[in-house]
């Protein structure tokens, strides 16, 4: 039995513990990479001359941090 945590006993929804790891793994995977694209953006801020580009750039590295940690909650919820 010890070895059946992916297959969930047979009074159960037969894929959900499949899924939700897959699922898990996917958001995972995911928020890796919003953290990859992240620091890229903020190195080109440090390129970038106009004042209200970088303000814009800033924005949208806020709005990607924010997403991630969304992210990282709901897998606390899967």
């Amino acid at each position: 039995m010890s070895n059946n945590h992916k297959h969930p006993p047979d009074h159960s929804h037969p894929h959900t513990s499949i899924e939700s790891t897959e699922l898990k793994e996917y958001i995972e995977h995911n928020i890796r990479h919003l953290k990859d694209h992240i620091n890229s953006f903020n190195k080109l801020q440090a390129k970038i001359v106009d004042k209200h580009a970088v303000k814009s750039l800033k924005n949208a590295i806020n709005h990607l941090e924010k997403g991630a940690e969304e992210l990282k909650h709901l897998l606390q919820h899967i």
